[in-house]
């Protein structure tokens, strides 16, 4: 009886898979991903509400933090070469 059972789920299982792969058309990666995160097809849109000058002001302080920290490394650096020189 139990192995009866067992092999009904078996044949359930590959008929779920069968639809999948037929779902996505043979590509077993979607498949994949599909049983790990239901969610995975759908796209999280991010919605900017900054105005035009809040997106400009916020990308020149992104490009000054960069600088800044590069010029400080280049700095460091080469006062630790001048010290073992």
């Amino acid at each position: 009886m139990k192995i009866e059972a067992e092999k009904k789920d078996f044949e359930k299982d590959d008929l779920i898979l069968k639809e999948k792969l037929e779902k996505w058309e043979g590509n077993y990666m979607n498949v994949i991903k599909e049983y790990l995160n239901p969610n995975f097809n759908k796209k999280i849109v991010k919605k900017d509400n900054r105005s035009t000058n809040e997106k400009m002001m916020g990308e020149i302080r992104g490009f000054m933090d960069t600088a800044s920290a590069d010029f400080l490394d280049r700095k460091e650096k080469e006062e630790r070469f001048w010290t073992f020189v």
